[in-house]
């Protein structure tokens, strides 16, 4: 209505749509009739509503002016301000100009114009890099070729679009996606679209509803099943000794000198008092309550399950204070309470990433909205709170939600398991890698596996598989469902088995997982490359690289965008390699798909970059070498590892307890990232062998 009424007041007149315009005649034809019939033209009261709601809408009107033109000129700014930025490449713009003014430039003059040519970068040392001319074929070549299942071609277009002028590593990026996947809601904003991959096309009919590509219908009818009364206090006291782990990160804290009194401010007064009550408590009382709240953990897993409705045999130990009361209404109003509680925690976490809260205050609302919540946790809590405290520097308390993750049996979708898997590898946790690498395949050594099937599958007669090799049969009788074949959760898979075991050891994964459509995606292959170029092998760099072009000449719906920083890595091995044809190639993709970043010299500035890294961990590796060997030599085995994060908090809290540090700025600001300071580095020289059957398991 205001922008009809700043059309009369601009115009001086009404509306000449169709319908308006008819009705407007006709007033004025009454209107002139009455004129001559009459010599009063002026109406009998100045308070007359329509002169009165004229007044008004008139003076809007005004107002809505003056405010677009106030926002025009931020625009104008906006826009000035990036116009300045993009003159600081007028060099680099001057000598591609003839390349533009031609329309076809020779390949050689395009590497000469961005000054990454092979001919003008400094020497290197060769025998750091030890680079070694390529072939037309090699086994990297024949490893990822097979691991390629073929596909119909895709004539529909995609546009891509560049990022700003601070492009993250792929690595970074990847991350980030992940992140950004955490909410699988019927009512998300993030809808996840399927990319493209050497791997088998997507079937929605075989994913779980869970899954960040299932269909808002899939997911709607499993919203409508509740859990059975067992599974909802399983996972209601899991979450009580998730608490439990908080209260003992507080305990550390005053332990070293800083109080606990900001997180309890940041609480109503009744969680406060909890905060307080546990902190305040000695170490044999409040590791006691721990042992008997996980006795009664296992006490309910032990227990007979019950019907939906149906009234709950087991009754807690009297001494265990109850933390969580999750109920399940007939009529689903849980579910919005779930969706209030997630966005409630993410948003926490926001203010947390901008600085707006300090850690206690944020951990003890976030913990607070767990107990408090009428409604359990779901999958979307649980990846929120693995994605989101890691990067903070909360390492024992993310692997406490992992623990708890696990114990509750919790379906995981493609963001559980890849951010898991992530968590082990940054952590430097190998044998953690490979305990959930074969819970996933439901091959675990105690017999621990992710998911079980249906409750209606029966085991086949002939053959051992279902679904294409995800159901199967085990040899103690239960029928165990392997996860879907995701390129987000190949990534992160590969990307451990890279750190522990190294690329030969990945190429032989990838095909063999490639037979159960597993496959790669551009972040895959750029992790690889990335791998390659720190490495100096152009052979198997350019056999990387050719999987990436095979990706963008066979999907043409989201093909995926090949980042800067892996633009980057494949021009430092041609520079190596002294190939310039296959220098230009990937120059006149870097035009094609960034061309603003190109022109402005941001991708020369990765390519030194990178440069720089590389050699420096050349000189690193060259130092460090001697003494990894005498290392290696003289470290143990350990027969039997099991990771305890209660115990864990119990000798960091005695350790500070001797110590009394007081409370200084410094331990403020390095508080959030102390808890690393006790994650002792555990190597292991064994092979990550999970390709097969996954043998020697030790649970972290």
């Amino acid at each position: 209505m205001q922008n009809i009424w700043t059309r009369v007041a601009r115009m001086r007149r009404s509306c000449r749509c169709p319908q308006c315009l008819h009705a407007a005649q006709g007033v004025a034809r009454r209107a002139g009739t009455a004129n001559a019939n009459s010599n009063a033209i002026t109406p009998k009261y100045w308070t007359s509503s329509t002169l009165w709601y004229s007044g008004i809408f008139a003076a809007a009107a005004t107002f809505d002016a003056g405010v677009k033109q106030k926002r025009r000129e931020q625009w104008d700014q906006a826009i000035e301000h990036v116009k300045q930025e993009l003159r600081q490449a007028v060099d680099v713009d001057q000598k591609l100009a003839p390349r533009d003014s031609a329309g076809h430039a020779t390949p050689n003059c395009t590497g000469d114009a961005l000054n990454l040519g092979v001919d003008g970068l400094p020497e290197v040392n060769a025998e750091s890099y030890a680079v070694k001319k390529h072939f037309t074929t090699s086994s990297t070549d024949k490893a990822l070729q097979g691991s390629v299942i073929p596909r119909a071609d895709s004539h529909e277009t995609h546009p891509t679009f560049t990022s700003a002028y601070a492009p993250l590593d792929p690595e970074t990026q990847w991350k980030e996606d992940i992140r950004q996947y955490v909410d699988s809601s019927i009512g998300r904003r993030k809808r996840a679209k399927w990319p493209s991959n050497t791997g088998a096309n997507l079937n929605v009919f075989h994913l779980p509803p869970q899954s960040i590509y299932a269909t808002a219908a899939r997911k709607r009818r499993a919203d409508a099943l509740p859990w059975t009364e067992k599974k909802l206090k399983i996972v209601e006291m899991e979450t009580e000794l998730l608490l439990m782990t908080f209260f003992a990160w507080l305990r550390h804290r005053e332990a070293k000198g800083l109080s606990c009194e900001d997180a309890a401010c940041a609480v109503p007064p009744e969680f406060a008092d909890k905060i307080r009550r546990y902190v305040k408590l000695t170490r044999d009382e409040f590791y006691g309550a721990v042992k008997l709240k996980a006795a009664d953990v296992a006490r309910r897993m032990r227990a007979p399950d019950e019907g939906l409705g149906q009234i709950v045999a087991f009754q807690r130990n009297i001494e265990d204070e109850q933390f969580c009361n999750y109920i399940q209404d007939g009529l689903g109003e849980y579910r919005s309470v779930q969706s209030d509680m997630n966005t409630a925690i993410r948003s926490l976490f926001d203010q947390a990433d901008n600085k707006l809260l300090e850690a206690p205050q944020y951990l003890a609302k976030v913990f607070y909205n767990l107990s408090a919540s009428t409604a359990p946790p779901n999958i979307d809590t649980y990846n929120t709170l693995i994605t989101r405290m890691h990067p903070l520097g909360h390492t024992l308390l993310t692997r406490s939600t992992i623990i708890s993750f696990l114990k509750a049996y919790l379906r995981p979708n493609e963001v559980s398991l890849a951010a898991i898997m992530n968590f082990r590898t940054d952590t430097d946790d190998p044998e953690g890698f490979r305990y959930f690498v074969e819970r996933m395949n439901g091959a675990g050594k105690r017999g621990e596996f992710l998911m079980s099937a249906a409750p209606w599958t029966t085991k086949p007669k002939n053959g051992r598989f279902y679904y294409g090799n995800r159901t199967f049969a085990r040899e103690d009788g239960r029928m165990v469902q392997k996860p879907f074949p995701t390129p987000m959760v190949f990534t992160a898979l590969l990307r451990g088995v890279l750190r522990f075991d190294g690329f030969d050891e990945v190429l032989r994964v990838t095909q063999a997982w490639a037979k159960d459509g597993w496959g790669l995606d551009v972040h895959g292959f750029s992790m690889l490359l990335k791998d390659c170029a720190d490495r100096g092998d152009w052979t198997a760099g350019l056999a990387v690289w050719r999987q990436i072009e095979y990706l963008q000449s066979r999907w043409s719906v989201r093909p995926g965008k090949v980042s800067l920083w892996t633009l980057a890595d494949m021009l430092q091995l041609c520079n190596l390699s002294g190939d310039r044809e296959e220098f230009n190639r990937v120059i006149d993709l870097a035009l094609k798909s960034h061309e603003t970043q190109v022109r402005s010299g941001i991708l020369t500035n990765l390519v030194k970059k990178r440069r720089v890294e590389i050699a420096a961990k050349r000189i690193a590796e060259k130092d460090d070498k001697a003494q990894d060997y005498s290392a290696a030599e003289g470290r143990e085995l350990p027969s039997e590892r099991k990771f305890n994060v209660f115990k864990q908090f119990h000798e960091m809290e005695a350790a500070e307890a001797k110590l009394r540090a007081k409370p200084t700025s410094t331990h403020l600001e390095k508080d959030d990232f102390r808890e690393n300071e006790h994650q002792q580095p555990f190597h292991n020289h064994q092979r990550l062998s999970i390709i097969g059957n996954h043998r020697n398991l030790r649970k972290p």
